[in-house]
This record gives C-alpha cells, structure tokens and sequence, in this order.
C-alpha cells in the first residue's frame, strides 16, 4: 500500500467525532464516526453500566453534531440520556447499550 493511500484512508477517522466510554468495571469502548450515525449497538455483552463519557465533536470535514442520545437497549428505544460535547461522570451510573449520534433535535 503507497504511503497516499493509506493516508486517505485514515482521513475519515481524523475528520470523525469520537465518543469514549468507561464502565463501572474498568472496560472502555472508542466509538467514532460521521453524521448522522443511525442507531449503533455498544459492542460489549452483556450491557455494561457507564461511568464516564468523553464525547468530542470537533470534526473536519463535517459538520459537527450537536447531541449524543444513550439509550438501556440495544435497539435505541429506551432513552436515558442525551449529551452535549465534553467530558462527563455519571451520577447515577447507568445501562447503556446503544446510541444516536445527530446534529439538529
């Protein structure tokens, strides 16, 4: 792989926001991507109580979203929070098991 190629092929991850989790038993999961991300499943099971959240929404060659939904399920049905950017510890610590990344409500 020419060394062009495979900086154009991180570039979308450069340009994504990104979301950090932390659960109460020390696992963390990176999430990234573009809008408007759609209804994604957290990749642990089973679901894991979240801690702490590092949500950055500074994207380049996106617009930048606004709002990060957390949801119980894993189907994005049961809401349980909603975020802005920034770096935040949950009191009281909840199940996540999906999310909504999204600009305008």
């Amino acid at each position: 792989m020419h060394a062009s190629t495979l900086l154009l092929a991180l570039l979308p991850i450069a340009s994504a926001w990104k979301i950090h989790w932390v659960s109460t038993d020390g696992h963390t999961i990176d999430s990234h991507g573009t809008l408007p991300s759609g209804c994604v499943t957290l990749n642990w099971n089973p679901t894991k109580n979240i801690k702490h959240i590092d949500f950055d929404t500074a994207t380049a060659n996106y617009p930048d979203p606004k709002y990060l939904d957390v949801f119980t399920d894993k189907h994005c049905q049961e809401n349980w929070w909603t975020f802005t950017k920034g770096s935040w510890n949950l009191n009281p610590q909840g199940a996540t098991g999906s999310y909504m990344v999204y600009g305008e409500l």
